[in-house]
């Protein structure tokens, strides 16, 4: 379908049976498409996105195939991260916009392309909606917990949370402070606080360790890490620690983690002149606490930190 749509129409005086192609063309990508991020995958990689878009700057004023194209687009970029950011690469907004303009009556036309919009650039709404997904509307209370030595994270909470992470960025194109996509393999503990840790904990303005848990949750182990470590390597560092140090009980296994454990929207939590009195070494030194686990990128970025150094001295 899609190779039919790029391939340059044929000489003929049929221009109408040439038109009438290309709009059953995109009304069958559109139904091809539509619940199944595997075909909008496919059809990502073999330029279907672009194959539409092109079909729309070459027929602007041609109504049906407008609206078959905007129908396509709108499925292709509903909760499908790589169609966002190759619409965003082919000026599909503009695309969009000229298809609101063709039929001035047509308010169901303007309002199909204007949802499309929306979808393209869904992503840059995600922090107003992350509450309302399913992760953010069952951790939605928060639960007290004032000692922040005891507000640890089980591993399974830690793989639930990429779990959710990971389905985010495959269906939103969230766009980082230099104008770059956020994804998974590159993903931060800075981009987690920020794009995901934040949104989520907005409301209560607690820490996320306070969202996940019904009480208090004292550490086993203390984790002594750098913040520019991808996550998902984070996260199989410590699926590896907990599988080698508690075998079958490693889901329910404990750590104190900053980014969850603080309260990312204050600093009152630091308001101690003895370090060994911050919540990390009161976490580290807690009874239940059994050691520093500290994860390194094939660098060792973290012992060229000065936290990170002090953590392993404590």
């Amino acid at each position: 379908v899609i190779a039919a749509l790029l391939q340059p129409p044929k000489a003929s005086p049929a221009k109408g049976a040439a038109k009438n192609t290309s709009a059953f063309l995109l009304g069958v990508l559109a139904g091809l498409v539509e619940g199944s991020l595997e075909n909008k995958s496919i059809a990502a990689v073999a330029g279907g996105v672009e194959a539409v878009v092109a079909a729309m700057k070459a027929n602007q004023q041609n109504e049906e195939i407008q609206e078959r194209a905007v129908e396509a687009l709108l499925r292709l970029f509903r909760e499908h991260a790589a169609g966002q950011r190759r619409g965003k690469a082919s000026d599909a907004a503009e695309a969009l916009r000229v298809a609101q303009e063709v039929s001035p009556e047509r308010q169901d036309l303007r309002e199909a392309a204007q949802r499309a919009a929306e979808a393209l650039y869904s992503g840059d709404t995600f922090a107003e909606r992350v509450g309302e997904m399913g992760y953010g509307a069952r951790h939605s209370t928060s639960t007290a917990i004032p000692d922040t030595a005891m507000r640890s994270v089980t591993l399974q909470q830690v793989l639930e949370l990429q779990a959710f992470i990971e389905e985010c960025l495959l269906k939103y194109d969230i766009v980082d402070g230099s104008g770059g996509s956020v994804e998974l393999e590159t993903l931060s503990m800075y981009e987690v606080r920020d794009f995901f840790v934040l949104p989520l904990t907005r409301q209560s303005q607690c820490s996320f360790a306070e969202l996940l848990s019904q009480g208090k949750q004292p550490p086993t182990w203390m984790v002594s890490h750098w913040w520019g470590t991808p996550f998902p390597l984070t996260v199989r560092m410590l699926q590896l620690q907990a599988r080698s140090r508690h075998l079958h009980a490693a889901a329910s296994v404990t750590y104190w983690c900053d980014a969850f454990a603080n309260n990312q929207w204050s600093i009152q939590e630091f308001d101690e002149a003895d370090v060994l009195r911050f919540p990390f070494a009161r976490a580290m030194l807690s009874q239940s606490c059994m050691g520093t686990v500290l994860l390194c990128d094939p660098e060792v970025t973290a012992l060229l930190r000065t936290w990170c150094v002090f953590e392993a001295h404590v």
